[in-house]
């Protein structure tokens, strides 16, 4: 028996112990009142059934994917240009290219950030009084300190990080032009 058999037959099992509204298919998902007694790989779209868990409505779930992904879409977007105006604008500045080195302390501060994001989700579980358990019910408190960590705290973040580029990132105009024309001549000292 394959795995996606597997699947779908548990999905339909899960049907009727549950007593889930709908047929399953696009026109007519499974509507789901609890998740008490589902395992996590069955909250997904499985060949042609579909589940739709209550307490997010669709139109709520893509404006909370658009929102996240234009969030992380424009982070990554201007990361590249920023770290290449900065590469060459230490490149004017010493003579020499030192991008390994620099993307070595750029990956430093990237692995740090993600040390003080576990510490913070941890943080936020432990005073919320969150539980682990999958099939635990949430106090309202511990919903709260999800939100917070997966909402405020990120929203904080960026705020202040698009505030401080805004203030310290000056390579602009004519600071700019003067840079490319070291960076030219660089270039032809070396040809």
């Amino acid at each position: 028996m394959y795995y996606n058999e597997v699947r779908e037959k548990n999905l339909l099992e899960f049907k009727n112990s549950l007593n889930w509204k709908g047929s399953g298919t696009q026109n007519d998902p499974f509507i789901i009142d609890s998740l008490e007694g589902i395992n996590e790989y069955l909250r997904f779209k499985e060949n042609e059934s579909y589940i739709i868990v209550k307490n997010i409505t669709l139109i709520e779930l893509y404006v909370i994917m658009f929102l996240g992904g234009i969030t992380y879409a424009a982070s990554q977007g201007i990361l590249i240009p920023v770290q290449a105006d900065t590469y060459d604008e230490i490149t004017s500045k010493i003579g020499v290219h030192q991008e390994a080195t620099l993307q070595g302390i750029t990956n430093f501060f990237i692995r740090l950030a993600y040390l003080f994001v576990g510490v913070i989700i941890a943080l936020v579980h432990i005073l919320t009084d969150y539980n682990p358990d999958p099939h635990a019910t949430q106090t309202p408190l511990a919903i709260l300190g999800v939100r917070i960590h997966s909402g405020l705290f990120p929203a904080i973040f960026l705020i202040i990080g698009g505030l401080s580029f805004q203030l310290i990132y000056d390579l602009k105009g004519d600071k700019k032009l003067k840079m490319k024309e070291q960076l030219e001549k660089i270039m032809e000292d070396r040809s």
